[in-house]
């Protein structure tokens, strides 16, 4: 299933700490975690736009099923590169869809990891180098945004995962990555360029 929005090259306004990421580095699996409001998805597209810049050919995997930036709501959406040093965005090459069923991953958190172990695997199997992992914003431990971002990464495993954070939302989830040595945590403050939107502003870009 391919279509979406039209691919653009324009660049990204971010933060200066951004630019210092090595991204021509990553390789593998790099999960992108935040809040709402955070800029995740920019660092996300940020990521995306410095790897295929350094000759890669990397993946997006647009893991927000309410607030899609590749796909409609209620799915999770891969587009790769069509060729390796692109980096247009949403990347031009071949795109695959996963249907999640609702535009929250509350109670639909099974098909949630499911269809991101399948999308990753396509990714893998199309040749990308690097996939770059935008994951919902659900991060709120009592609603069980934590159990679904640790089972996320114990089942995908990535190489990195970029913790952005208002305060320090995430780190109950962090800690055993920072223990372990399976998984690097790159940890960058929360983007002072983001406009926060209220939830009538979200429903309406759906």
């Amino acid at each position: 299933m391919t279509g979406g929005p039209t691919p653009t090259t324009l660049p990204l306004e971010v933060p200066h700490r951004w630019t210092q990421i090595r991204a021509e580095r990553l390789t593998g699996l790099a999960m992108v975690i935040g809040a709402p409001d955070t800029g995740k998805s920019t660092l996300a597209r940020f990521l995306y736009t410095r790897v295929a810049q350094a000759g890669r050919r990397p993946a997006y995997l647009d893991g927000d099923p309410g607030q899609s930036t590749l796909g409609p709501p209620t799915t999770i959406t891969l587009a790769i590169a069509a060729q390796p040093g692109d980096p247009t965005f949403p990347p031009s090459g071949e795109t695959r869809r996963y249907f999640i069923g609702n535009v929250s991953p509350r109670g639909h958190m099974l098909p949630l990891v499911i269809g991101a172990r399948r999308l990753l695997d396509e990714a893998l199997r199309l040749g990308a180098e690097t996939v770059i992992y935008d994951t919902c914003g659900l991060v709120e431990k009592t609603q069980g945004g934590h159990n679904l971002k640790w089972a996320l990464i114990e089942l995908l495993r990535p190489r990195v995962v970029f913790a952005l954070q208002k305060e320090r939302e995430l780190e109950s989830l962090l800690l055993p990555l920072r223990l372990g040595s399976r998984t690097r945590v790159i940890d960058l403050m929360a983007s002072h360029l983001v406009i926060p939107r209220d939830s009538a502003t979200r429903r309406a870009t759906r």
